[in-house]
């Protein structure tokens, strides 16, 4: 032991010279731990890991509660994903696990993870733990073995880095770490003696230290932080250790208050922004550790995000659901069909929240075959075995499937690597009696089988200082209010500045949706060019200056909030800022605005419709070409068998085909999708064009084209107004405001005329009309009301008695 001591500073030195990434030719033997692990190693030969392939065989009587049949349901019919039941880490090759085959060439051969292209440590140890009459590998030594030593050399390599460098020494890479490290130990600790455990844990132990010494906070977004809250519950429980269960927990809670933003509706990405599809990453482990900690602190994280997840989840007539993205961080998709997702992470979700039972029926864009629901006890046992035999088919087994096949994977030259796949832990840790629950649910048809707009229940609701998100009888919005961040990876990272996110109707599906093209990808969205600011998908003010730079709303980062709601009858949101240089003048790169230039967006919505007023001002010191209110109409997405929304512009009367060429006089727009249409009703005549450019994404298939509203309302370049200013209601066409009897959005001597004409037959109102055209409430339509029209339009009086908030 002295001579190892002497030599460790040599090693040491070695590897201080040749770089804190150099691998070693040899298991590092720096600490006693690290050499009482390799010797233990050098024990093990071929036999210790060899595993006789044989098939996973349907035990019919092994079912003897619908819990246990449901739970095993849940584990099987994940359609093959990998995410929730791989096999091959008990596939691959014996010999890779013994020290020779380790150690080789100057090298270590052991890399272990979900990107390691060998075997994660975590399914692998799994195997031994299902308590299955027809699993042969339940509690195999040599299966243990497996996971053990490949997290065994893949600690003591960690470790060995992290000491030697501050490269990944940071709380969501180590917390996938001790991820494998702990659940491997969790698994395997029975076979080992008590010398080797004590080694192992002075190991784990380094890990489980050094996340409790870093703020939890990763600059690839926090929803790798919640790798961590299961590796400390397996640490602790293996480990067996009060004190430790006692840290575990109290690091879960401090990890999740300081990456819940938002009120704790969802995890921080890239630093003041938000990513709602890498959200689905962070429901996967956080479900997974909310179930083994069962404790309802931890579980409130769950409810929160699973809420927020479900009011993000548009329905469409189609069957299909999408949400908002533009605010996105990283990624193109919204909440609803986020990354991630499996039928276990639903389900485990399911079990903790009620907000999100729906999602074992409905909520996501899924193909046909992708059952859901609460099938029969027949209908499992059927799958269950099909599933089976069908991994154990060579002819229809694929390389994810497959369980009989040996598989070809090798193992690496050893390289950190913190990603994981997590456990199937709906199945796993299944909650007795959530059968039982969702029949009861669907036997009566109950709300929570259904995300929020399709319950028929009006809301308006907000979540922390980021979403108002509502919905009444005839339409629902999403108004986006928080931060974006100031760069992450490729391009524009997030889009808003307070906008309006989505309209929707149940019969339109959503006309309005905001998207981002999402920075991870090669055609993020930019400035200039073919994704220019003018394709943003994004309710912004936009322009040009006299230099054609471009400068937006949508790039002020944290605009200020003002947020006024009356129950479920009323919201008025205002959000404002400044587009300029300040915040290092990400609203304006390259200088495009110098002077003094500020916006104001109001948001009223109120049950007969939504009402927006987008004002900017300046000092008129900057010269412009261009100013825009752009709204992005979502025209369809190509997963739904139906053609583009159809876009008109109401002018002298007549409804006219929307161009990319400016018209004049548009005193509304329609725009039609399923049939059925929603109108957006200028206060006065404006001029309108569509963007010439219709936003697409490689990585999703939706469309949606920008209506350009002026707002310069002159040739340019000229001084950018001292005030600049539009107003508009959007409603569902057959949805007329009180009092305009027309639905042209106005309320004029012409509404008053038309019920009088109506009246003695000369004109018939349209059925919304004749709604709008009782404004004394009174359940008549009477040349009163025609009057009251008009003593309001004089300012007689001060509303009309059948509006809303009419006292």
């Amino acid at each position: 032991m002295a001579f190892r001591h002497v030599l460790a500073p040599v090693v040491w030195m070695l590897f201080v010279l040749l770089g804190a990434g150099a691998v070693h030719a040899q298991i590092p033997q720096d600490h006693d731990y690290q050499v009482t692990l390799r010797t233990y190693l050098e024990t093990l030969t071929e036999a210790d890991f060899e595993v006789t392939l044989e098939p996973v065989v349907y035990e019919d009587s092994f079912f003897t509660s619908m819990d246990q049949l449901h739970a095993t349901w849940i584990l099987l019919e994940d359609f093959g994903r990998q995410s929730t039941l791989d096999m091959t880490g008990v596939r691959v090759d014996a010999s890779y696990f013994v020290l020779s085959s380790i150690e080789q060439n100057g090298e270590v051969y052991m890399r272990a993870g979900r990107n390691s292209g060998f075997l994660d440590p975590v399914n692998t140890a799994w195997w031994a733990t299902w308590d299955y009459a027809g699993n042969p590998y339940f509690d195999s030594r040599a299966v243990k073995l497996r996971a053990f030593v490949a997290s065994a050399v893949d600690m003591m390599m960690t470790d060995h880095e992290l000491e030697g460098s501050i490269v990944n020494q940071r709380s969501d890479y180590v917390g996938g770490y001790l991820a494998k490290y702990g659940y491997a130990y969790y698994v395997a600790k029975d076979l080992l003696d008590v010398e080797v455990q004590e080694a192992y844990e002075t190991g784990l132990l380094k890990f489980f230290e050094r996340l409790e010494s870093y703020q939890p906070y990763g600059s690839g977004g926090a929803d790798m932080e919640a790798f961590q809250l299961p590796a400390l519950w397996y640490t602790a429980e293996a480990i067996d250790s009060d004190d430790l269960r006692f840290r575990a927990r109290e690091r879960t809670l401090d990890v999740l208050q300081e990456i819940m933003r938002g009120d704790g509706h969802y995890h921080e990405h890239g630093n003041d922004g938000l990513d709602l599809s890498y959200e689905g990453i962070l429901h996967h482990f956080l479900a997974w550790a909310a179930l083994l900690y069962d404790d309802p602190e931890i579980d409130q994280f769950v409810d929160k995000s699973a809420r927020l997840k479900a009011y993000q989840t548009l329905p469409e007539p189609s069957g299909h659901f999408f949400s908002p993205s533009h605010f996105n961080t990283g990624t193109a998709k919204g909440e609803a069909n986020d990354q991630w997702h499996s039928y276990q992470r639903d389900h485990a979700m399911a079990m903790l929240s009620e907000e999100a039972r729906y999602l074992i029926w409905t909520g996501r864009t899924l193909p046909a075959w992708y059952e859901q629901g609460v099938p029969s006890e027949t209908v499992m046992r059927t799958q269950i075995a099909q599933s089976i035999i069908k991994r154990n088919d060579d002819t229809e087994a694929t390389s994810i499937w497959a369980w009989m096949e040996p598989s070809a994977n090798t193992p690496g030259v050893w390289r950190a690597e913190h990603w994981l796949r997590g456990l199937a832990a709906a199945a796993i840790l299944y909650k007795p009696g959530f059968y039982a629950e969702l029949e009861a649910l669907e036997a009566s048809n109950a709300p929570a089988t259904k995300p929020p707009f399709l319950r028929e229940e009006n809301f308006i609701e907000e979540f922390g200082d980021t979403f108002v998100i509502a919905r009444f009888d005839t339409y629902g919005a999403i108004i986006h209010t928080g931060s974006t961040v100031s760069q992450w990876g490729n391009g524009v990272p997030g889009l808003s500045g307070g906008s309006l996110s989505a309209f929707w109707t149940e019969s339109t599906g959503s006309v309005i949706m905001g998207r981002s093209r999402g920075t991870q990808n090669a055609d993020a969205d930019e400035w200039s060019g073919d994704r220019g600011w003018d394709t943003w998908a994004v309710h912004a003010i936009s322009g040009v200056n006299a230099s054609g730079q471009p400068f937006s709303s949508a790039r002020n980062r944290i605009p200020e909030v003002e947020t006024t709601i009356t129950g479920n009858e009323a919201a008025t949101i205002t959000v404002s800022g400044a587009i300029g240089q300040h915040d290092n003048g990400l609203s304006a790169p390259d200088q495009a605005i110098v002077g003094d230039v500020a916006y104001e967006r109001v948001f009223s919505l109120k049950p007969s419709g939504l009402t927006v007023t987008s004002t900017l001002t300046s000092d008129e010191s900057d010269q412009v070409t261009a100013l825009w209110e752009m709204i992005p109409l979502f025209l369809v997405d190509t997963v739904q068998d139906e053609a583009d929304a159809s876009i008109s512009l109401y002018v002298d009367g007549a409804w006219v085909p929307a161009t990319d060429a400016v018209q004049e006089g548009v005193t509304a727009i329609r725009t039609t999708r399923f049939d059925e249409s929603v109108k957006i009703t200028f206060e006065r005549p404006r001029r309108v064009k569509l963007s010439s450019t219709i936003w697409e994404a490689s990585s999703v298939s939706s469309r949606i084209q920008n209506v350009m509203v002026d707002l310069l309302e002159q040739e340019g370049p000229a001084a950018l107004p001292a005030t600049a200013s539009v107003t508009y209601a959007i409603r569902p066409a057959d949805v007329y405001a009180v009092g305009d009897t027309s639905g042209d959005g106005l309320i004029s001597a012409y509404d008053a005329a038309a019920i009088l004409q109506h009246l003695i037959n000369y004109q018939t109102l349209e059925p919304a009309g004749t709604v709008a055209a009782d404004v004394s409430g009174d359940g008549t339509i009477t040349a009163f009301d025609a009057s009251l029209i008009l003593q309001y339009i004089v300012g007689l009086v001060a509303c009309m008695p059948a509006a809303d908030g009419c006292q």
